[in-house]
């Protein structure tokens, strides 16, 4: 859990939702709801943020906590309040920018397997989602919720005095000798559109080290993080180049370039795990196919629900075969239930399924 509590103060950082399981950096509603009721149900609370976002629903549920709160709620942005951290700032009573501060909105985004059909469902549901976060930040900001999410199609970025100047925020702190340095900013370059003056001081500066669940879905990797991990070798002209990117060798890899493997490959949640273990780069390129497989795997399955962790378990070295074997098994329980469910209404019931193949061997 990442919501701690001194006296009247809250202090949440790192991923909003989330698995807790695979990742000790996330708060959840049920956490805030906590830390609200050490706090007092009455008492004025400051609530500092440092988060790049995460589940999209999440956020909205913790807005709703913070806008209940019956003392005044003043959220004061550390480090970065991007996604849906975004939102659950909104319910403020005063919001205040720290310097080098950011706050990013975007529009939600969420993967989707199926027919074409399915997908405009998934489209429709993102599309209500992103009205519904538009209207939140509208009410704040004093913009149209049609300019609201123009600017979350955008993926707008906002510094103190922007955001001040935009209707985000209502202070932007000044610069001063003991200002730390916003370090915060683990996940900057896993989204398409960063300002490149912070993904530069972030990669300049080793931020990113330690990267939480980005993703996924919202603080989402972006289509354009999918892109595969560089060889160690590129081929160019019948010439070999040996690139920097990745090397082969045993010693503990750089753990920026270790993070920028992670977000390109699409698993930013994998880096906290790598740089514990100490991984060479040579690890980190095997365990990262590997997660590529089985995320793969669980697609083709339609047992998403399952993908974090399988993926988890076989960059951490758990067998491939393994974990094949139990999202086969949970995708087979599955379309069994389905199956059984649309011939439950027969007056001759008849085993469908895996029950079908078994009644056949059991003849």
């Amino acid at each position: 859990m990442s919501a701690t509590v001194n006296g009247n103060e809250i202090v949440l950082t790192g991923t909003v939702g989330g698995d807790p399981w695979w990742d000790d950096d996330v708060f959840s509603q049920a956490d805030v709801i906590h830390a609200l009721a050490q706090v007092g149900r009455n008492t004025d609370v400051t609530v500092r943020v440092n988060s790049g976002g995460g589940v999209a629903t999440e956020g909205a549920a913790i807005h709703s906590v913070f806008a209940a709160h019956k003392g005044k709620v003043n959220m004061v942005v550390e480090g970065w309040a991007a996604s849906a951290a975004s939102l659950f700032v909104m319910a403020g009573h005063t919001i205040t920018m720290r310097p080098g501060a950011l706050m990013m909105i975007h529009d939600p985004s969420a993967p989707a397997w199926g027919t074409c059909d399915d997908h405009r469902r998934v489209a429709d549901m993102l599309d209500t989602m992103g009205n519904t976060y538009a209207q939140v930040c509208a009410d704040r900001c004093g913009k149209s919720p049609e300019a609201v999410r123009e600017m979350m199609r955008a993926e707008t970025w906002l510094g103190p005095a922007e955001a001040v100047a935009q209707g985000f925020a209502d202070e932007a702190e000044p610069d001063g000798a003991d200002t730390p340095e916003p370090v915060a900013f683990a996940h900057v370059r896993a989204y398409a559109r960063a300002p490149e003056r912070i993904v530069a001081l972030a990669k300049s500066r080793g931020w990113g080290a330690r990267a939480s669940v980005a993703a996924t879905a919202a603080a989402p990797t972006r289509p354009t993080m999918e892109a595969p991990l560089p060889d160690e070798n590129t081929q160019t002209d019948d010439k070999t180049v040996v690139t920097s990117a990745v090397t082969e060798s045993d010693a503990p890899a750089d753990p920026v370039a270790v993070a920028e493997a992670c977000a390109a490959a699409g698993f930013a949640t994998l880096t906290a795990g790598l740089l514990k273990a100490k991984a060479s780069m040579k690890a980190v390129s095997a365990a990262l196919a590997s997660a590529k497989e089985i995320a793969t795997a669980c697609d083709t399955l339609r047992v998403s629900s399952m993908k974090n962790g399988l993926v988890q378990f076989v960059a951490t070295g758990g067998d491939m075969q393994v974990a094949r074997n139990m999202a086969t098994d949970a995708a087979a329980a599955r379309d069994e239930a389905i199956v059984t469910d649309t011939t439950r209404a027969s007056s001759q019931p008849q085993a469908s399924g895996w029950g079908s193949a078994v009644a056949k061997l059991k003849k």
